[in-house]
């Protein structure tokens, strides 16, 4: 089945007009890679990705026999840079997302009960995301 063509944005077909959408973009774009001190993206790896179709996003780690609020729960960044790797994305594709975007995609997630706990020795709890909805315009926050 050929996927769904959303209506929307549509090009005006006018330099004059299109022009001032593209350098917003450009902005933001440069904005990121130059960004100041203090500024702070966080950037993660996630090699399970290709296997399992999720994102794991950390949210809690075992401190002791005690769970700690970790990664996205305390983070201070206001950008997550999640790069895909395994078989499908081979470490070719990342994903800049704005955090409260993340966050409120996480928690929708979390009240789902995708939940996960991994990493060394079973050390942090996830949740588990599908990395499709990363792009979900259907995000409340």
């Amino acid at each position: 089945m050929p996927p769904t063509i959303r209506k929307g944005y549509r090009p005006s077909h006018d330099f004059k007009i299109d022009l001032p959408k593209g350098e917003e973009g450009e902005n933001t774009v440069a904005f990121l890679l130059h960004m100041q001190q203090g500024d702070l993206v966080e950037v993660k790896r996630d090699y399970w990705v290709s296997e399992t179709g999720n994102v794991a996003i950390e949210f809690a780690k075992r401190k002791g026999s005690t769970w700690v609020k970790s990664g996205i729960a305390v983070t201070k960044a206001s950008w997550w840079a999640i790069l895909l790797n395994g078989s499908w994305f081979r470490g070719e594709v990342i994903v800049l997302i704005r955090i409260e975007r993340l966050i409120a995609i996480a928690r929708a997630h979390f009240g789902l009960g995708h939940v996960s706990v991994g990493g060394d020795n079973e050390s942090s709890k996830f949740v588990l995301v599908p990395v499709g909805e990363l792009l979900s315009t259907e995000v409340d926050f």
